[in-house]
């Protein structure tokens, strides 16, 4: 976690190429932005500087293309300082992220 305050939370991620990112329908909004390298889904690419809102009503699935470095940032629309609904590949969600 890289910040955490009553308004919002902001997560590192750190993928390798093929790993993927999947975000479940019906749990907050959340707001995903690529650092380094390149995310694929089946809505478009997302880019080094890029970001992309999840609304709270949809599922996504995004896989690294090479070594991607990805800031989530959520918890605006809550007052949960967990990241929800996201998962890795197995589709779990996390508790945390160190």
């Amino acid at each position: 976690m890289l910040a955490k305050t009553t308004e919002f939370y902001i997560f590192r991620v750190r993928l390798v190429a093929g790993k993927k990112l999947r975000f479940f329908s019906g749990q907050q909004p959340q707001i995903l932005s690529v650092i380094k390298g390149r995310l694929t889904s089946a809505n478009g690419d997302v880019g080094r500087g890029e970001s992309v809102v999840l609304p709270f009503g949809g599922k996504f699935t995004f896989t690294a293309t090479e070594e991607t470095l990805v800031l989530l940032t959520g918890g605006f629309a809550t007052s949960s300082q967990q990241p929800i609904g996201f998962g890795g590949t197995q589709s779990a969600r996390i508790s945390g992220l160190g």
